[in-house]
This record gives structure tokens, C-alpha cells and sequence, in this order.
């Protein structure tokens, strides 16, 4: 993820290829996950689509939906594509019953609408305020009696208990935490009675291992400490401040609805991941830093580059290659 953010911030990706083609290849992506779960429900199974889980699955469909969305309300040849992916993969999101996911997916659009207000693009602010409540009557209509139910329940205590053991576990190593990636290895001794009954409260599925925090936010404190978390935080506030600089600065409402879209995307992710580790899935992760990348080049960057931005460009560039090599050895 951070390969393809350093290739589009330090220039190797071109500017017209991020305008124009790239956007295709986000209506494509979107459109293909949305028609996979699509036909998996149709076909009597759960809509998993391409990430073998609901719960993924919509969150995918959440940090692809307003970026889609934006691309919709461009002119050109991507319009359709956008809108056909933004509407197959909104029934996606209502059809695998993530709560997380239209959490992420409210919270993106809501930050859209936002953002185009302000902005003054009122036709574009208006396609996205009804898309947002159509999706929010819909979900309700769809899902609001499956919040009561105890299995609803269930889930949500499942989590808050994950989030103690995890919680315990930054305690034990506040600074540094345990490593990036050993959360598996390292919960147990952390884990509650009351997480254990829950998650074996049917003994026929056998032994379940809790293989993550549920959340991105709880894994950062847990695995990497305050240090890592804090730096995840500046990650959030410096892509918020740059985001909201282009948003204001587009030279049109078309180019700000598309920067908005990418930022409701962006914001997507850190929604939906309050609820599920989605940094363990390439797919969403791949998707937030290239939104972060399209961002800065497309709303903020001028053609004209200074020495500077290229040497911090070429040195995220080896770092990120650097893991990506100690990746494939370890």
C-alpha cells in the first residue's frame, strides 16, 4: 500500500492517468466486487464477494462507494461506470448486513455532502445528500430489526470484549507495543472468560483462536503502542488538512466532487475499520493510501515539483520497497 501511495506521490504514476483512466479502473474494481457478492447472495449464499467475509465485504463496498460516487458526477466517459458501480455496490453493502460497513459508508457520504456544501456545488451536493438517504432508509428498512436481535447483540459484545483483552494487552506494553502482526499470538493470555464463552457459545464449531482486534484503531494501540498509534493518528489529521485544502482550492465542482468522493472513501475505511481490522486486508488498505496519493496529486500538487518533494517521494519509495523485500524473506 505504501509502494503504490509513494508511486503516485513521487510522480511515477502520471497526473492524466490518475484523472482520467485510473477512475475507470475504480468504477471497474467496484463494479466486479459488487457483482461477485451479488451473485453469490442470488445463488443462496452469503455476500462475501472477493474478501471471504460479510463483514470485509461491505466494508470494501463502503470505502468504494463514495469514490464511485464522485466519479459519477464527473462528464465524461466514466460517468456511467461510476454510477453502475456507486448503485450495484450499495445493494452489496445492504445485502451482506454490515454494520460496520454502513457505518463507514454513512459516515463517507455524510462527509461528502459536507464537503460539496461548503464547496458550493449544490447539484452535486444534492445527488449525494439522496444518495446517502436512500442508503440510510434502505438499511434501516433491511437491517434495523436485526440490531434487537440477539445474535445483533451478541456480535457487539463479542467486540467490546475483544477490545478489553486488547486494551490490556497495550497496557502490558504501553510504548512499543507487541509487534505489528502479533496480535493472534500474544491475545490469549489477555483473553476474558466472558469473550471465551461467547465466541464457543456453540461447542459443535470447535476452538476458535481470536484472530484479530476487530478494530484498526485498537490493533495500532495494541500492536505498535502510543508511538504507533500516535503516528497513525498524524497520518489521519495531515490526509484531513491536505484533503480539505483541495476540496477547497478545486477549480470546479466536478473536480471537487471527485476529490470529495476519494476523501469520503478515505474516511470510509477509518469508520468501518473502528469495527473490523481492515489493515489486515490488502484490498481496503491498497485502495486508502492510492485515495490519499490521488488526492495530493490531483487537488494539490502543481506540475511544477521542487527537488525537495522528489527526494521525499524517492525515499518513501526504497523504504516501501525495503518492507515490501523483508516481506517476502521473513
Amino acid at each position: 500500500a505504501l509502494t503504490v501511495y509513494a508511486a503516485i506521490r513521487g510522480g511515477a504514476i502520471r497526473r492524466e492517468f490518475l484523472a482520467g483512466p485510473a477512475l475507470g479502473v475504480i468504477a471497474a474494481t467496484g463494479l466486479l466486487v459488487s457483482v461477485v457478492g451479488i451473485a453469490q447472495r442470488a445463488s443462496g449464499g452469503p455476500a462475501v464477494s472477493t474478501e471471504g467475509n460479510t463483514n470485509y465485504a461491505g466494508g470494501l463496498a463502503a470505502v468504494l462507494l463514495p469514490a464511485t460516487l464522485g466519479i459519477a458526477l464527473l462528464r465524461g466517459p466514466w460517468r456511467i461506470p461510476g454510477a453502475v458501480a456507486a448503485a450495484s455496490l450499495a445493494i452489496l453493502l445492504l445485502l451482506t448486513g454490515s454494520r460496520g460497513g454502513l457505518a463507514g459508508a454513512a459516515a463517507g457520504l455524510l462527509l461528502f455532502v459536507g464537503a460539496l456544501a461548503v464547496r458550493g456545488a449544490r447539484r452535486e451536493a444534492f445527488v449525494a445528500a439522496a444518495a446517502l438517504v436512500l442508503l440510510g432508509g434502505l438499511a434501516f428498512a433491511l437491517q434495523g430489526k436485526r440490531l434487537a436481535t440477539p445474535e445483533g447483540l451478541e456480535s457487539g459484545a463479542v467486540r467490546v470484549e475483544i477490545w478489553k483483552g486488547a486494551l490490556r494487552m497495550a497496557a502490558a506494553r504501553p510504548v512499543f507495543g507487541w509487534g505489528a502482526g502479533s496480535f493472534q499470538a500474544e491475545y490469549p493470555r489477555f483473553r476474558s472468560e466472558a469473550e471465551f464463552r461467547l465466541s464457543h457459545k456453540y461447542g459443535a464449531e470447535g476452538f476458535k483462536e481470536v484472530e484479530d482486534a476487530h478494530s484498526i484503531w485498537v490493533s495500532a494501540a495494541a500492536e505498535t503502542g502510543v508511538a504507533g498509534f500516535l503516528a497513525f493518528l498524524l497520518v489521519v489529521y495531515v490526509a484531513a488538512r491536505l484533503w480539505r485544502y483541495a476540496v477547497a482550492k478545486a477549480p470546479d465542482a466536478e473536480s471537487a466532487a471527485l476529490l470529495a468522493g476519494l476523501g469520503g472513501g478515505a474516511a470510509a475505511y477509518l469508520v468501518a475499520g473502528l469495527f473490523n481490522t481492515l489493515t489486515m486486508h490488502a484490498s481496503h488498505t491498497l485502495l486508502f493510501w492510492a485515495f490519499l496519493g490521488m488526492i495530493e496529486r490531483l487537488g494539490i500538487e502543481s506540475r511544477q515539483r521542487s527537488g525537495r518533494a522528489e527526494a521525499a517521494s524517492a525515499f518513501m519509495g526504497a523504504v516501501a520497497v525495503a518492507f515490501g523485500f523483508g516481506a517476502i524473506w521473513t
